[in-house]
């Protein structure tokens, strides 16, 4: 179940979600590829202004029948107005990612770490942080933080 963390609920998505489920999955398995091959190649994130809430919600769209399913729990803290620098396609895919790891981790499904490596250098070179905290049996927590875009009054 997908929860804000004022306690409102994710809103339910209608049945023709179901159908890009699949296409969701792999779309965002060939983009993390795709995308860690261009970061490799350009050094660094770069990128344009966009509301960091938006990058957020479309991979939780994407993966809602399987959150659902799975019994996991997001805890989603982000203030809908903040924007950040940076490239808007990198974070909908480390949150695909850690959402979908959530996932396979409740089907006792193991992964090869690769996708958390990527995570973790994309969030790196948007000049943020990711944090894990895991304890068994209870699960894990990832943190991740990212510099908001200043505007010309924050700057005076």
């Amino acid at each position: 179940m997908v929860k804000y963390a004022d306690g409102r609920f994710f809103p339910a998505l209608t049945a023709a979600m179901d159908n890009f489920e699949k296409a969701a999955e792999t779309a965002a398995k060939d983009g993390i590829k795709s995308e860690f091959r261009k970061f490799s190649h350009n050094g660094g994130a770069g990128g344009t202004s966009f509301i960091l809430a938006d990058a957020i919600h479309r991979p939780l769209r994407m993966l809602m029948k399987p959150i659902e399913e799975s019994e996991i729990e997001l805890k989603i803290e982000v203030d809908s107005t903040v924007e950040v620098i940076g490239v808007k396609n990198q974070i909908v895919q480390v949150v695909a990612n850690l959402v979908h790891n959530a996932v396979q981790a409740m089907e006792s499904v193991a992964g090869n770490g690769l996708g958390l490596s990527i995570c973790y250098r994309i969030i790196e070179a948007h000049g943020g942080t990711i944090q894990v905290v895991s304890t068994p049996d209870t699960g894990t927590t990832f943190t991740v933080n990212l510099r908001k875009k200043w505007s010309n009054l924050e700057h005076s």
